[in-house]
């Protein structure tokens, strides 16, 4: 008898192809459960070289499409030959329409996020509408918000007549080993990371120090083995405050834990792209017992780790493209060179790049941009942490955004006011000049609010903030509306 955990089975009749709902595996479980399982044998996809499971990376046969995240993870853990999944419609559409998936075959759930939801059409007595065919209207409706949704597909084997109706798989082409290890240098290149070489050494990223420490590259077999090692660590540094913002603890921590086995998932998942081993399998096999301690804990914890580990991949492998457009850009200014000579080409530059002014750090800027508006910081640096932080006639919260930095200024009044900074040059005396044209228009603000604040009678005294002495006054038993 199936329970209410158990999956699925599909018994051929096309209108007893879906379960009763009751029955379905959740996704989520389905995946917890899985990877429990593999990892206990050691027989997790990431626990495996890459020559054991690149030639079965799931894709979805009628779109092309490569399935990724938790839903790349689960199908992975079925771990079937054939790496080609499709929904039951997909299925049924297949030889003019009269594609089943033979009685008895269990699906794997996937998940998607979606904007719009089918809805049954009525009418106004409540009455369902009957298009031509018979069958009742459903409407798309579109959503407020993402919504999670869970289908289920099948592997191709579980197609009535798969090798006819599918035609035999086509192998995934041998991944070429000299590209995929241009690739990884091209994405360490891109990192900008420092890398510090010390001697006997276990290599790991320094997230205080923001970089990788690593043995000395004699040290290793081949130099391939020292740019792996070393690609490991750019996919762990995503986990900086500047990046993905990961948190993570000491070892022996459930927290160290969670974010090893992100890395692992996380590098995986990059090594099936380039098709070259990253980081050593089954070198995680005395965690076995924390691994499945921490996925048993909670049953959307491998949903998540799936989701971050596709978010690492995804900056790590978008660092390839980041490089690639600046060498795009730097071979179109040569170009420019050749044709127009160097006086139409630096005066086509950007001010950035002209001889003679300096770079401002984005805090400076942003405390150039915060007096423009109005927001005195009295001598004090720019925070760039995320927080409120109060500061004469006004708040602002601040963050870094990789060169630039951004900010929302709440003025005394209560009126908000978005700043950035743009990578703006500007000389010393271009700061002066900002500066003066700053408190002169700060000064004009002063005024106008003042005026605005008598012809209200005070109202919007209780927007401002407490003014310097607010503590005093508060410790001699009087608080700020009764001072005198």
């Amino acid at each position: 008898m199936q329970t209410i955990d158990e999956r699925p089975t599909y018994q051929g009749n096309e209108q007893e192809q879906k379960p009763e709902r009751s029955k379905r595996q959740p996704f989520h479980r389905e995946l917890q459960e899985k990877t429990i399982e593999a990892i206990r044998n050691n027989d997790a996809p990431w626990q495996k070289d890459i020559s054991e499971t690149f030639h079965n990376r799931p894709f979805n046969p009628s779109s092309g499409k490569q399935y990724e995240g938790a839903n790349m993870v689960n199908l992975a853990l079925r771990k079937e030959q054939d790496p080609r999944w499709l929904t039951m419609w997909q299925v049924n559409q297949l030889d003019n329409g009269k594609g089943r998936v033979t009685p008895g075959s269990v699906p794997a759930a996937m998940v998607f996020y979606t904007m719009q939801r089918s809805e049954p059409r009525i009418d106004g007595y409540g009455n369902p509408v009957i298009g031509r065919d018979g069958k009742q209207v459903v409407d798309k409706v579109r959503l407020s918000k993402p919504t999670l949704e869970q289908r289920y597909l099948f592997p191709a084997k579980a197609v009535r007549d798969a090798d006819k109706v599918l035609g035999p798989l086509e192998p995934r082409p041998e991944p070429d080993r000299a590209e995929g290890m241009n690739r990884i240098r091209t994405m360490i290149a891109a990192s900008g990371l420092e890398v510090v070489h010390r001697d006997k050494v276990t290599p790991h990223y320094d997230q205080f120090g923001d970089k990788i420490v690593m043995n000395p590259p004699e040290s290793y077999p081949s130099r391939d083995d020292y740019d792996k090692q070393l690609m490991y660590h750019v996919i762990e540094s995503t986990r900086h405050q500047d990046r993905l913002n990961r948190y993570t603890g000491p070892n022996g921590t459930e927290n160290r834990t969670r974010e090893d086995l992100r890395v692992k998932v996380a590098a995986w998942m990059v090594s099936q792209e380039v098709g070259v081993q990253i980081g050593t399998p089954g070198s995680d096999h005395a965690l076995t017992n924390d691994y499945v301690a921490l996925l048993e804990k909670g049953e959307y914890e491998m949903m998540r780790i799936s989701r971050d580990a596709a978010q690492a991949k995804d900056m790590v492998m978008g660092l390839e493209q980041k490089l690639e457009l600046q060498q795009e850009n730097q071979v179109e200014r040569e170009d420019r060179l050749e044709r127009d000579g160097p006086e139409l080409v630096d005066a086509a530059m950007p001010t950035e790049s002209l001889p003679g002014m300096d770079v401002m750090e984005p805090e400076a800027e942003l405390a150039v941009a915060l007096e423009k508006v109005g927001l005195g910081l009295e001598g004090r640096d720019v925070v760039l942490d995320g927080g409120t932080h109060v500061v004469g006639n006004g708040s602002y919260t601040a963050r870094l955004d990789g060169a630039t930095a951004e900010a929302i200024v709440e003025r005394a009044t209560g009126e908000k006011v978005e700043v950035a900074t743009t990578g703006v040059i500007l000389t010393d005396n271009s700061v002066g000049t900002q500066k003066e044209k700053a408190h002169a228009k700060r000064q004009e603000r002063q005024q106008v609010m003042e005026k605005g604040m008598d012809k209200e009678q005070g109202k919007d005294r209780d927007m401002t903030m407490p003014p310097p002495d607010a503590g005093k006054a508060r410790s001699a038993g009087r608080s700020r509306g009764m001072s005198r």
